[in-house]
């Protein structure tokens, strides 16, 4: 290939390379714009798209497949799509962007990401019936039907991560296998991440999603059964520095919630009954709160009569011991054995009394 031929190639290549056209067709859809908002770096970015009569289209350049979202003006609804090179086709309708209806189509990424969202699609109904059981039967205090509504939702769920690692393993060349990884990764064993992390093409691997994923599992390296808890040390509601290793001798479970995670402060009757029940069999908690405001957190922790030890350095995500910990959502939870090792993690309702049950009785 002569040398003008082949620098014409390469033009050619980087001109197509990192070029992406969004076309969208929404019925019910009034002249305006929609918002396509992504993450450079820490910063939320926002394009804006201009609307006419239900069309709109969009042109940009991306160096590498990213997830965003397409939120309509007044950003109370939206969807999400794969920004990468080629052209993005998106359809439906506009009264059905919360019910998740709007198609995705034309690059293998967004094609991808359909397949994902129909595997969760799939439970949705069935999910919201059982947590409208569980709640009214939380606010009853039905504990018989808390139970078994809970084993139901347990055992969906491990049915949805089963179909998720079937969908990792099968799309190892797609960004959006990283992007599953993350959001379940913490219901799953750790040597079962590391295997689906380890079957990701290396594309994936070294992209920004990949290499969050790397790095949650070297914290999973740290939590794993069978480890040496990290020390914790952190502030009290009072002001006053308080550490894990204080506690050594007992059976500690070690609690990370928040005032405004509604899981959290769903779960907590159930922590503070098991902590009611086993309090004096050499048991006790540990609560980190990844909350930001003082005053939110001595509410809650008052008003859910969570009345163990507590602590917070009150940043947020940016919580020194979640990210020792590898903490990717909350509620999330260790339980640790006299000599500092971490037994159990992430127990919720029945499964945290009969793990108590076994090793304090």
């Amino acid at each position: 290939m002569g040398l003008v031929a082949g620098l014409l190639l390469l033009s050619a290549c980087k001109t197509q390379s990192n070029k992406y056209t969004i076309k969208g067709e929404l019925s019910n859809l009034d002249d305006s714009v929609l918002f396509l908002g992504h993450q450079v770096g820490n910063m939320p970015v926002f394009d804006t798209i201009a609307v006419k009569n239900g069309s709109f289209s969009f042109s940009g350049e991306t160096n590498s497949p990213m997830i965003a979202n397409i939120m309509t003006a007044d950003r109370k609804s939206g969807f999400p799509v794969i920004i990468e090179p080629g052209t993005i086709r998106i359809s439906g309708d506009a009264d059905s962007i919360m019910a998740g209806q709007v198609e995705v189509s034309g690059t293998p990424n967004n094609e991808a990401l359909k397949k994902f969202m129909d595997i969760q699609k799939a439970f949705i109904p069935q999910m919201q019936a059982l947590q409208g059981k569980f709640m009214q039967a939380r606010m009853s205090d039905d504990s018989l039907t808390i139970d078994s509504v809970q084993t139901v939702m347990d055992s969906i769920s491990n049915i949805i991560t089963g179909e998720m690692e079937g969908f990792i393993s099968s799309h190892p060349k797609s960004i959006v296998s990283a992007i599953a990884l993350q959001n379940i990764m913490m219901q799953m064993a750790d040597s079962t991440v590391e295997n689906l992390y380890a079957g990701l093409d290396t594309s994936v691997q070294n992209s920004s999603y990949g290499e969050q994923i790397g790095t949650k599992i070297a914290s999973l390296k740290k939590t794993g059964i069978g480890q040496t808890a990290p020390e914790i040390t952190l502030e009290t509601p009072e002001g006053e520095p308080f550490s894990l290793s204080s506690l050594r001798g007992k059976y500690v479970l070690i609690d990370f919630w928040a005032s405004w995670c509604q899981p959290c402060r769903v779960e907590n009757p159930n922590v503070v009954a098991t902590y009611q029940k086993y309090k004096d069999h050499n048991f006790t908690i540990l609560g980190v709160s990844l909350d930001r405001d003082k005053e939110a957190w001595e509410k809650a922790i008052k008003d859910d009569k969570l009345n163990w030890h507590q602590v917070s350095d009150l940043k947020y995500w940016n919580s020194e011991a979640a990210k020792q910990y590898g903490v990717q959502a909350i509620p999330a939870n260790f339980l640790i054995d006299p000599s500092g090792k971490i037994i159990a993690k992430d127990l919720r309702g029945k499964a945290l009394r009969d793990k108590l049950a076994e090793v304090l009785n």
